[in-house]
């Protein structure tokens, strides 16, 4: 009788660990690129990307004339569904730079987005964009 008690809070105590990590994550947990086991990324690969955003990046007049360049960094979070929301600025070179870069941002199409324990999980994304006048 003690044994099959024992055997049965054995294997309670194994299913709940085990049901335990294949839980989907919470949904409003925002995770980085780091704590993810698959990267979010932009159809196609960076490639695609850098091709997409050297196509439509219009280098602003203002940086021209004064003849602004450096590197912008942009993050934003790729939700579950690949819309990227919560575009925020954070290193900006002035000139309008940092404001057409985030207009590309929003401009991108749906990503792929990241995953977590077989789960699609909500990832903020850091990209960076270099201006440069040749």
């Amino acid at each position: 009788m003690r044994t099959k008690f024992f055997f049965f809070i054995l294997t309670a105590l194994i299913f709940n660990a085990l049901s335990a990590q294949t839980k989907a994550p919470p949904s409003d947990k925002v995770y980085t690129m780091y704590d993810v086991q698959k990267e979010p990324s932009f159809p196609g690969g960076s490639t695609k990307m850098y091709k997409f955003m050297s196509a439509r990046l219009q280098y602003p007049e203002l940086a021209k004339e004064n003849r602004i360049s450096g590197n912008i960094i942009v993050s934003f979070v790729v939700d579950v569904t690949g819309k990227l929301t919560d575009i925020r600025l954070v290193k900006d070179i002035g000139g309008g730079c940092g404001k057409e870069a985030v207009r590309l941002v929003k401009a991108m199409p749906l990503w792929i987005p990241g995953e977590a324990n077989g789960h699609k999980v909500k990832v903020r994304y850091i990209l960076p964009f270099k201006f440069k006048l040749e």
